[in-house]
């Protein structure tokens, strides 16, 4: 009888930690499917980036009117800020962002939770300074907008 209470009890102890493991990774699984944000690049084309609870790329939507090539671009599961600075980029290298050199590129941001939305529209304010700055020749003026 006691060696059949101590399996039992072994047994339920497995169990509880195997459910344990598996709630937690269907948790953190959900989380990274949904998404909790956009970010837009406002411009031709217009980029929607759908982001997750880790601010990685979930889903890209590119809206193109003057046939811009950016299927090439590997942005999915990539920092949001990584993925930006690779279309930027990309688009800086393909000459479309000239018409935006007497206006302001926006990039906006839309997050479910504002502390993240502030600290993204930061991040992403930040990483446009240094690269597009007035050290780089100032070939786009980034302004990212939190909208509510």
């Amino acid at each position: 009888m006691k060696k059949f209470l101590v399996f039992l009890l072994k047994f339920l102890s497995y169990v509880v930690l195997f459910a344990a493991i598996f709630g937690i990774s269907a948790y953190g699984g959900y989380l990274y499917i949904t998404p909790s944000g956009y970010v837009v690049l406002n411009g031709d084309p217009y980029v929607k980036y759908s982001v997750n609870n880790f601010n990685r790329v979930i889903k890209v939507e590119i809206d193109n009117d003057t046939e811009v090539k950016l299927e090439n671009l590997d942005l999915m599961h990539k920092d949001i800020t990584d993925a930006v600075q690779l279309t930027i980029d990309e688009l800086n290298a393909g000459g479309y962002l000239s018409k935006y050199r007497d206006k302001d590129f926006i990039i906006s941001v839309s997050y479910k939770d504002a502390k993240k939305g502030n600290s993204l529209t930061e991040k992403l304010n930040t990483k446009i300074r240094v690269k597009y700055g007035d050290e780089s020749g100032d070939k786009i003026k980034g302004i990212v907008v939190r909208n509510k």
